[in-house]
């Protein structure tokens, strides 16, 4: 309104305004991912995860993510944004901002491989068709029951949660819309052995993971 009110100043001006107008728009839609899409798809081991974070002198990365195995292929060649039209995400990907990012304080105790498991469970959820029993060794049980059964260690732990966001791989979407493993993954699948072969079998989760992630 403000524009065709002052039409007298130029047609030229006015069309100045509008065109920088909609590349600042374009310019704020094509931000980067937001940090952690790249976890999406990758093979995830529960045998050796903790996330709470591994070795500091390794990053203090969950040693469970194996960043290198990605079993999902991730692509961008529709431009998706996110729900607020603020970043570009993956065509797999649906990722849900948080505008306003609350900081949860935890404070827990715990004395035994048992508990420190429990505790863990909470933050990771894994679903579909799997051995109950691996939850009896995840997360490094052996270490933490050493800790706790031979040199009677108690924990005390307080941390601060900071949520920027949920991010989503659309799994139910990948058959319709045909979404693509990775070539490695997919190599590896085809020289696996119909037949079962334990040797085969635990050299592939060794390489693979146990679960994928899929949910952040």
């Amino acid at each position: 309104i403000w524009l065709l009110e002052k039409k007298a100043q130029g047609n030229h001006a006015a069309f100045v305004f509008l065109v920088i107008l909609v590349a600042a728009v374009v310019a704020q839609a094509a931000q980067d991912a937001p940090k952690g899409l790249h976890f999406v798809g990758v093979g995830y081991n529960l045998l050796e995860g903790n996330p709470e974070g591994g070795d500091l002198s390794n990053g203090g990365v969950d040693p469970g993510l194996l960043l290198t195995r990605k079993i999902f292929k991730l692509t961008w060649k529709t431009n998706k944004l996110t729900v607020d039209k603020k970043y570009t995400v993956p065509d797999q990907v649906s990722f849900a901002p948080r505008k306003s990012c609350v900081t949860t304080n935890k404070k827990e105790v715990f004395s035994g491989s048992k508990s420190y498991q429990e505790k863990l469970n909470l933050d990771v959820e894994a679903s579909g068709s799997y051995d109950a029993a691996l939850w009896n060794v995840a997360f490094r049980f052996e270490q933490m029951r050493k800790e706790t059964s031979k040199y009677h260690n108690v924990f005390y732990e307080e941390k601060k949660c900071l949520q920027r966001g949920r991010a989503r791989y659309q799994l139910d979407l990948a058959r319709i819309k045909k979404f693509p493993v990775s070539e490695d993954f997919g190599a590896s699948v085809c020289v696996y052995q119909k037949n079962y072969d334990e040797k085969a079998y635990f050299n592939f989760i060794e390489r693979w993971g146990t679960v994928c992630v899929l949910d952040l």
